[in-house]
């Protein structure tokens, strides 16, 4: 049986249990109270941690403020070329269904992009740092189950969760070894993680951007595209295998379009199942 939404937090202070109060909740042992906006539960710990390598540059903070509408209009609706790219990895990971007796957390959620993909959205919760995409999901989905979140400081307790899901979210994490113990610290023991990325730093990837969303963009939004994506796409594909290599064992790997060459050059997406070092599956 699937344990109540409640016994999964965690304060991410303290890390010790929080209750739910009504729409806001309160730690038990350090008494701090985290209130609700929106719909969207704030949980993030008192001191987040912050990647400021962006902040000085008029380019990323111009691109930080147009992300979220580039992505539903060329994205999303402007670029069926894109669309299909960008679906690719979602379409993956759908492939591989939660059981509904556990809970799945969708780590970097933003607008929801892949809420629309469970079959049992009642045992999901999403979680993100960006509170407009948040909101933007809780528009589009008023029934989910959304949370404010510090990935390096998640407030879920160890084994909150049956399975977790990180969709074109690794590759912006700057702190990307510090996130993936916490993924490793709140998946449960027989868990599954699974992971979409862009095949960044790929030969394909790189001289595709360069003609469709690098030009367009630029040009649209008066920025210099190509350096305020190399801040914050901080991480390549490589890099993640690598990294994600050290804490869990990745029992298959999947690329698109080519699935048969496996290479991240001559690929665009790239999806992982990964679970545990030492556990084996179910």
């Amino acid at each position: 049986m699937k344990a109540p939404f409640e016994s999964l937090l965690a304060c991410p202070d303290c890390r010790t249990a929080a209750r739910m109060e009504g729409e806001n909740t309160r730690c038990e042992t350090c008494g701090r109270e985290f209130e609700s906006t929106d719909g969207v539960l704030v949980m993030m710990p008192s001191e987040p941690r912050v990647d400021t390598r962006g902040a000085d540059n008029p380019h990323c903070q111009k691109w930080k403020s147009v992300a979220a509408e580039s992505l539903d209009e060329y994205f999303e609706l402007g670029n069926g070329v894109f669309r299909w790219i960008h679906h690719s990895a979602h379409k993956r990971v759908a492939q591989y269904p939660p059981s509904p007796e556990a809970w799945t957390l969708d780590l970097g959620c933003g607008g929801g992009a892949h809420f629309s993909y469970f079959s049992e959205r009642e045992s999901v919760v999403g979680v993100d740092v960006n509170l407009d995409s948040l909101r933007s999901a809780r528009r589009r989905f008023p029934r989910a189950r959304v949370m404010q979140a510090d990935a390096c400081r998640l407030p879920f307790r160890d084994g909150a969760f049956g399975t977790i899901i990180s969709i074109y979210s690794l590759e912006h994490l700057f702190f990307l070894g510090d996130v993936l113990a916490e993924v490793r610290r709140v998946l449960a023991d027989d868990g599954l993680f699974l992971v979409g990325l862009p095949c960044e730093g790929g030969w394909a990837w790189n001289l595709g951007r360069r003609f469709t969303s690098q030009r367009t963009l630029s040009k649209r939004y008066g920025l210099d595209y190509a350096q305020a994506i190399a801040i914050e796409h901080c991480n390549s594909a490589r890099g993640v295998v690598r990294e994600l290599r050290r804490s869990f064992q990745v029992e298959r790997r999947r690329f698109f379009p080519f699935g048969w060459i496996p290479s991240v050059d001559l690929n665009l997406t790239l999806t992982l199942a990964a679970r545990k070092s030492g556990q084996k599956a179910s």
